[in-house]
């Protein structure tokens, strides 16, 4: 059983903060039309105020805005236009997360998904094949943000090896290994499976840690049958909608595409019976990986409902794109081409 618990990195995402405007502060203070500089209220529960707010959340506007304006105020630069200028263009690029804390990466999907590419762009010289182990992988993170919690970096580990080390070695002997977070022992993973692994569980961190709660019960080793798995998944992701309502903090991949993605391996065993196939998290993990390495081209944003995604698909690979050009620029610049 995974001994993180509350340390797997939730623990450290609500950090209190005091912004300096909210979602509901850009939509409720309006000036009126009378050239004075007198502020009126608007109802909270007008239809079109709530809709311009649910906008602002699902983009985070009010997050970034909050963000770039108290850099503002701490560095009181000469021109702070061209400051916010540089730093939305920062945001748009995914340059915004470098040398940033982790609380700041983990704050919003697009930085979930600008630090992995980053990640990616970065370490583009080595092979897909390249098998490292847990610690190697996580100098390789720190290397790009300090303060990376290891038991978050542990968990993804974990739901990308256990599967395969099951294959390999018996059920008691990798009990003893994930208790023990005995590393060195776990089958290595290539360097594809590791970035897959990190970018899908980064993005939908909140859904991964309520599925493996509350449909495997907090154990590694509990296996579930598949028509399980969907029923309790329906029940996480509702629960998941309703929080996530409030804040739009994070997202959850669309539940058609987790049912199609399972019926995939119902089809694959030639079983017709759903509840004659059970998997443990780390296997359900791997089917969602798989799906997203080979279906998505990696693109893990394709997992998510269109209409209720921060950023499409198209535009999550043109932000790669954009990233890897900046990054191209500067080793350029600084004559330390390490990038192809």
């Amino acid at each position: 059983m995974r001994q993180e618990g509350s340390a797997g990195g939730r623990s450290i995402l609500s950090e209190d903060k005091n912004p300096l405007f909210s979602s509901s502060t850009l939509s409720s203070e309006i000036p009126n039309n009378n050239n004075n500089t007198e502020v009126h209220n608007v109802n909270n529960n007008n239809p079109k105020h709530l809709e311009s707010e649910q906008f602002l959340k699902k983009f985070h506007i009010p997050f970034y805005l909050n963000e770039v304006l108290s850099e503002l105020i701490h560095l009181k630069v000469e021109d702070p236009l061209q400051y916010i200028s540089n730093y939305f263009k920062s945001v748009v690029n995914g340059t915004n997360i470098i040398h940033k804390p982790y609380a700041y990466i983990h704050s919003t999907p697009r930085n979930r998904l600008s630090f992995v590419d980053y990640f990616e762009q970065i370490y583009s010289k080595i092979s897909n094949e390249q098998k490292m182990n847990f610690y190697e992988y996580f100098q390789l993170v720190l290397l790009l943000c300090e303060d990376f919690p290891i038991p978050i970096i542990s968990v993804i580990y974990k739901s990308i090896t256990i599967s395969t080390t099951l294959s390999k070695k018996t059920k008691e002997e990798v009990e003893r290994i994930v208790t023990e977070d005995d590393y060195h022992s776990f089958e290595l993973p290539t360097f594809q499976s590791f970035i897959i692994g990190f970018k899908t569980y980064l993005f939908f961190f909140e859904f991964f840690e309520m599925t493996f709660q509350s449909v495997f019960s907090d154990d590694y080793f509990q296996y579930e049958s598949i028509s399980n798995v969907l029923g309790k998944l329906k029940t996480v992701l509702l629960a998941s909608s309703k929080v996530n309502e409030r804040n739009n903090s994070y997202c959850v991949p669309q539940f058609e595409k987790i049912d199609k993605i399972l019926y995939s391996q119902v089809k694959g065993s030639g079983q017709v019976n759903q509840s004659n196939i059970t998997i443990n998290f780390s296997e359900f993990c791997n089917y969602l990986y798989s799906y997203v390495l080979n279906v998505c081209g990696g693109n893990v944003v394709s997992l998510l409902d269109v209409e209720s995604s921060p950023i499409s698909a198209k535009n999550a690979e043109l932000q790669k794109s954009r990233l890897r050009k900046e990054i191209l620029y500067f080793y350029n610049n600084s004559g330390n081409g390490t990038i192809n």
